[in-house]
């Protein structure tokens, strides 16, 4: 079958821009080959447990797998139009007479197709994806507690809202990435296979295994696999399905992520930014950018990740017992797995070496710190008992030139209404109103880092690491 002879002359970025050499030992054709072979070293392994086949059966087998090259099964397949089928004749030129009557007794393709993808997505994601997404989350981690007192505007429709710090923004992102990574163990701990021949139905087994559902068990514990409740001809969706749902949400907290931090480094805000290396460029024309270009990267994988999983989302139909509809979008989910580790991967390393910028930090804080109080000082004029404070309080910023930089404490102490109850307001109450940026964090700073450590414990990140990490200087 044809094929492009060098990664540059390949259609998919994947192949080239993106590639993931951590991905690409599950997800590649010669990555499936080999575990196409594991599935049939568990059959055979099986067949000689029920004493059915020699014990030689499996050890000729097992020597033949890595033998079986991608492109010597593509070229056969170019002759049988099968791929199974294709595949199982490569094995059988590197094992003998007897030993290939064996390959692939009672089983149909997709008692391998199936079974192979189910381990191998599974192990992509236990060895490369979720190691690579706890590097990011102890990088975020770091940065936290790092700035866990380093005072920021957070920002609400893109509008300034209530002080903060800027390790307390991460928590956003930390806490999502951790609930995802639980629950994506969790998903992948269940992944289904089969080995109940066409239909599902253990037509096949049952002409020469006794017990083929204990069989089938047997196989698929051999290879960390879960029988599932029911199968057709393929292995349902919906687990699968799962799987993939949380992948999408793990992309859309890096694009989230990117968006929030492209923002951070507009020059206008200035607030953060990712590390310029030296020779870099960013523009053809315009020297003097420098651009958000990881971030943007991140928001664009994201993107290219949803079209894929629309795609997939199409296959969760397969009429009747089996047809091949979802065959050529099935073969696309190595990307979706590339795709994200790669954005994982350049994120970590920009947080690594973030540039922040706490100076600016504490100037656009105090851009608008004389309005910041308007939350607490609502509060305690409610509980002093005026009624509706939170209108009066309205009112006198809307109508007052607070804009123009008039204190909120000011105007509400001239006011007629809210001045009686200002005077009675305690110290402490009064310094909420009159010095926010300084006085009204709630619990932001302690959260920083108590969150932060909750998280590190949930995903048995080191701590030590950590805290290496937070005193390091970039």
């Amino acid at each position: 079958m044809p094929h492009a002879p060098t990664p540059f002359q390949c259609i998919s970025p994947a192949d080239f821009r993106y590639w993931r050499k951590d991905v690409a030992q599950f997800m590649s054709e010669e990555g499936y080959m080999g575990y196409l072979g594991r599935v049939e070293l568990a059959l055979s392994s099986a067949l000689v447990n029920r004493n059915i086949c020699p014990a030689s059966c499996a050890e000729e087998i097992e020597r033949a797998i890595p033998q079986v090259k991608a492109e010597d099964v593509y070229e056969e397949e170019g002759r049988t139009h099968h791929d199974i089928n294709a595949y199982n004749n490569v094995l059988g030129r590197y094992v003998s007479l007897s030993t290939k009557r064996f390959i692939h007794i009672g089983a149909t393709s997709s008692d391998k197709i199936d079974t192979a993808n189910a381990a191998r997505i599974r192990d992509c994601i236990t060895c490369a994806i979720i190691p690579d997404l706890k590097r990011l989350v102890t990088e975020l981690i770091i940065q936290a507690i790092r700035h866990k007192d380093t005072p920021q505007i957070s920002r609400t429709h893109l509008q300034h809202a209530l002080p903060s710090t800027f390790g307390f923004s991460l928590l956003k992102y930390i806490g999502g990435l951790t609930d995802c990574i639980i629950s994506l163990e969790q998903l992948v701990d269940g992944m289904p296979g089969k080995m109940s021949g066409a239909i599902g139905g253990y037509h096949s087994f049952s002409v020469f295994i006794p017990s083929p559902i204990e069989f089938e068990c047997f196989v698929l514990d051999d290879l960390k696999l879960k029988t599932g409740i029911s199968s057709t001809q393929v292995v349902l969706t919906q687990r699968m399905q799962r799987v993939f749902n949380e992948l999408q949400n793990i992309a859309a907290v890096l694009a989230d992520m990117g968006d929030d931090f492209r923002d951070l480094q507009r020059p206008e805000i200035a607030e953060t930014c990712e590390p310029f290396a030296k020779g870099q460029q960013g523009s053809s024309t315009m020297k003097h950018k420098r651009n958000p270009i990881t971030f943007e990267n991140a928001v664009g994988l994201w993107r290219v990740i949803v079209g894929h999983m629309a795609t997939l989302n199409l296959c969760q139909s397969s009429n009747h017992q089996r047809d091949l509809r979802t065959t050529a979008p099935l073969r696309t989910v190595g990307e979706i797995l590339n795709y994200l580790d790669f954005a994982v991967a350049r994120l970590t390393n920009v947080f690594s070496r973030l540039q922040v910028f706490p100076e600016n930090m504490q100037r656009n804080l105090k851009m608008q710190a004389h309005l910041y109080g308007a939350e607490a000082a609502y509060i305690h004029l409610a509980l002093a008992g005026l009624d509706d404070a939170n209108g009066h309080v309205a009112r006198v910023i809307h109508e007052s030139t607070a804009e123009a930089g008039t204190p909120l404490h000011t105007m509400l102490n001239a006011d007629s209404i809210t001045g009686p109850y200002m005077i009675g307001l305690s110290h402490d109450a009064q310094q909420m109103i009159a010095g926010p940026d300084v006085h009204y964090y709630g619990l932001t700073p302690n959260l920083a880092e108590t969150r932060a450590r909750e998280c590190a414990e949930l995903l048995h990140l080191d701590p030590d690491q950590i805290n290496q990490g937070i005193t390091m200087t970039i």
